[in-house]
């Protein structure tokens, strides 16, 4: 699938929340669920990605619903048309969080599920995807309010192939267009194009996507990380966890 015909794509987290507005799609005009950390590092992103957009005349940034979502999406829209950027703000469901999600009852079923994932790599739960696989045997271990759970939470692979489709429809659309999503959904994708390789994506992070022939590339913004090449034989190295 094409996931970038027509301009630049940018794929990027929502920054840094207390998640005060909760996982309840808000209006544009309510959503502040940033806090001041988070406005700062998605303001430092939004440089960064004007400095990659500066020749562009059409921008579309779509947002997941979440308030920390299109909180995000406001300040880079507000800080590119300060530079004169033409920007359409476009809200969707498709990009909304991992469905039925909780990090409290993640946590919770990853220790008494007894998968061999070490708690001190509690940060690459949900990149590892402990519960892609539901099976009765793993379901039995669980008590009834974590079986409950795991059986109706979509896992990383399923919400990284709804975002993967969602930005595919998108691909012949005119213009530069920004994505901005829950980490969840990015990790699921950067899985999917990199043969399964795993990602964390902090808060704030973006990625552009830069297709090259039969290669493709991507620019990961805001951590310093550089250009990795991606074609079939270095798509696999990816960037390690931390």
């Amino acid at each position: 699938m094409s996931i970038c015909d027509n301009g630049v794509t940018i794929l990027m987290r929502h920054g840094h929340t207390d998640y005060k507005q909760g996982n309840v799609p808000v209006s544009i005009e309510d959503a502040n669920d940033l806090n001041a950390e988070g406005i700062e590092a998605v303001s430092a992103s939004a440089r960064e990605i004007a400095a990659i957009l500066q020749n562009s005349e059409q921008i579309t940034i779509y947002t997941s619903p979440m308030g920390r979502a299109i909180h995000t999406a406001i300040i880079i829209k507000v800080h590119l048309e300060v530079l004169g950027r033409k920007v359409d703000l476009v809200p969707a469901m498709e990009l909304q969080e991992v469905h039925h999600f909780q990090w409290s009852l993640f946590h919770e079923a990853v220790l008494a599920s007894g998968l061999e994932v070490a708690e001190e790599h509690t940060d690459k739960w949900f990149a590892l995807n402990p519960f892609r696989e539901k099976t009765p045997e793993l379901l039995g271990r669980l008590p009834e309010h974590l079986r409950d759970f795991v059986k109706k939470v979509e896992n990383v692979d399923e919400a990284g192939k709804r975002l993967l489709d969602f930005v595919g429809s998108k691909a012949d659309e005119p213009g530069d267009k920004i994505y901005v999503s829950h980490d969840g959904l990015l990790c699921g994708l950067l899985k999917e194009l990199s043969g399964d390789q795993l990602f964390t994506c902090t808060r704030s992070h973006y990625f552009e996507i830069i297709p090259a022939g039969n290669s493709l590339g991507m620019q990961i913004g805001h951590n310093n990380l550089g250009y990795i090449p991606r074609d079939p034989e270095t798509l696999r190295q990816g960037l390690p966890l931390k």
